[in-house]
């Protein structure tokens, strides 16, 4: 395409870019915007080593993340979108994100990150599947410095997958909106201390244990009067640690095969789980140490599993 300029706040200056490319060269200065800005007809965005744009309190769209650019945000007190349409599988190793701004992924194509990343308007999952990389570390967002997805909530839309690969906590770090969240570690890796609030009805589909709360009754889980379907693989557990609120709330357990599925626990450490405003359909097998450690609403046992490990 004919390469343009793009003038931030109207200045003399700007930056080339190509309608086909829309590629940022290094060394230039910052681009920093004077309002929000859709670049989503460029192209995919490009970023060399050393570009950066400054959001500057306003939101942006662009299509792709390529390059090493930084993308911040100078108004701390203004929380701006950075809106990113992956219509291709994207692997990201060295975009920086930092400062007040959210992170929205949208598009067909999944989004794989391995960067450890320092912003702190929350994620959303709007649609595609976003993935952290197979063996880096989610920390636990109250005691930790980044997170490979920022800090503050991990949003999960309908139709949208976010998929961890980590052993690392997540600790209130969960919103499930009406998508999936996908544990699919090909090796023993738990998610623990997941402490999700549940806005419209939500899966979790796993192949190594889930850990659901942090064992102890600081932070509730909220269903919002909402179902969440869980699906466990043979040989993994979901295990229970963890209290709900007043609002009512359906959990549906089951395998992920035809009489095969893993189980549902409690933990062993003497936590009850409080969640008597809850409806559990349990299609799963059982730790024969539930029973006594969780209070429920109303409990329906489905299928012919028993207590016990394994398969049917």
């Amino acid at each position: 395409g004919v390469p343009m300029l793009i003038y931030a706040n109207g200045s003399a200056t700007g930056v080339a870019f190509s309608e086909a490319n829309f590629t940022m060269g290094s060394g230039r200065d910052v681009v920093t915007l004077g309002a929000d800005c859709d670049w989503t007809g460029l192209g995919a965005l490009v970023c060399a080593d050393g570009a950066a744009i400054d959001l500057n309190g306003y939101d942006l769209k662009v299509v792709g993340l390529g390059g090493a650019a930084m993308f911040t945000n100078s108004v701390d007190a203004t929380t701006a979108d950075l809106d990113v349409t992956f219509n291709t599988a994207t692997d990201n190793a060295a975009t920086a994100i930092g400062g007040n701004l959210r992170f929205v992924k949208r598009g067909a194509g999944a989004f794989t990150s391995s960067k450890a990343q320092t912003y702190t308007g929350g994620t959303v999952v709007a649609a595609g599947q976003m993935k952290q990389a197979a063996g880096t570390a989610v920390t636990d967002a109250y005691d930790a410095a980044w997170t490979i997805f920022g800090t503050g909530a991990i949003t999960v839309d309908s139709g949208a997958t976010y998929t961890t690969q980590s052993k690392k906590a997540y600790r209130n770090h969960i919103v499930l909106n009406g998508g999936t969240l996908e544990n699919s570690n090909a090796v023993s890796r738990n998610i623990t201390n997941i402490i999700a609030r549940v806005t419209a009805n939500s899966t979790i589909t796993q192949t190594q244990n889930i850990i659901f709360g942090d064992g102890s009754d600081s932070v509730k889980c909220d269903m919002g009067g909402h179902t969440l379907t869980v699906k466990i693989a043979e040989g993994a557990y979901f295990q229970l640690q963890q209290n709900f609120t007043d609002t009512y709330g359906k959990i549906v357990l089951s395998g992920t095969a035809s009489n095969k599925s893993g189980y549902l626990q409690t933990t062993d450490t003497g936590f009850t789980v409080n969640a008597t405003n809850i409806d559990f359909e349990v299609g799963c097998r059982l730790n024969p140490k539930v029973n006594d450690k969780l209070k429920v609403r109303n409990y329906k046992q489905t299928g012919s599993y028993a207590s016990g490990y394994g398969s049917a």
